[in-house]
């Protein structure tokens, strides 16, 4: 599924980030699932963490902390079990740990999610089970909750070594999805734009 995820309609990588010129979502994005009553994948990525079963509960609880706040937010935004808000909430949460804590503008993170929305508004993508899609969906809030605790925890210890590696890690991600180099951009009210 990361091939198609990165293939989107254009059947090879997705585009450079570009200026974005409006957040329209498409009619029935191909990126929103229904899903399970259950988290699916969640709980092989605490177990994936730890043994200690203790630990493991604590775990969970912080990120269905981050579940909730995500999807509240993604609620307000018409994003609720839509990958393109996920993706996108992960590379916001990425570039705020590569900046260092400065969050970026909330319009910004919408503009791109819409952005993912039409990428990915192709009959491959459509194809895609809901499984799937909720799957991943579940490693991005999880990943992007992981980031945002870890690094919170990194600034409260005063533990620059363990700020500098989730910074690496931030930036690391942000390359992989968007195939630039953090500094070669930002997320603006107006979306992903290059740097001037």
């Amino acid at each position: 599924m990361y091939d198609l995820i990165q293939a989107g309609d254009k059947g090879g990588r997705l585009e450079k980030p570009q200026e974005q010129v409006g957040a329209v979502a498409p009619e029935n994005p191909a990126s929103r699932f229904k899903p399970t009553a259950k988290r699916l994948l969640l709980p092989d990525i605490v177990k994936s963490l730890t043994g200690d079963p203790a630990y493991q509960g604590t775990l969970i609880e912080v990120f269905e902390a981050g579940f909730k706040a995500y999807e509240e937010e993604a609620k307000t935004l018409g994003l609720s079990n839509d990958l393109a808000g996920s993706i996108a909430f992960f590379i916001g949460c990425a570039y705020t740990v590569y900046r260092d804590g400065n969050e970026l503008n909330p319009m910004g993170l919408e503009m791109l999610a819409r952005a993912l929305q039409q990428q990915f508004n192709a009959p491959d993508f459509r194809r895609i089970p809901d499984t799937e899609k909720q799957k991943f969906h579940e490693l991005m809030v999880a990943l992007a909750t992981y980031l945002l605790a870890a690094r919170q925890t990194a600034v409260e210890t005063k533990d620059a070594a363990m700020g500098a590696t989730l910074k690496a890690a931030a930036a690391e991600a942000l390359k992989g999805f968007l195939k630039m180099d953090p500094e070669k951009f930002q997320i603006t009210a107006s979306g992903v734009e290059l740097a001037r």
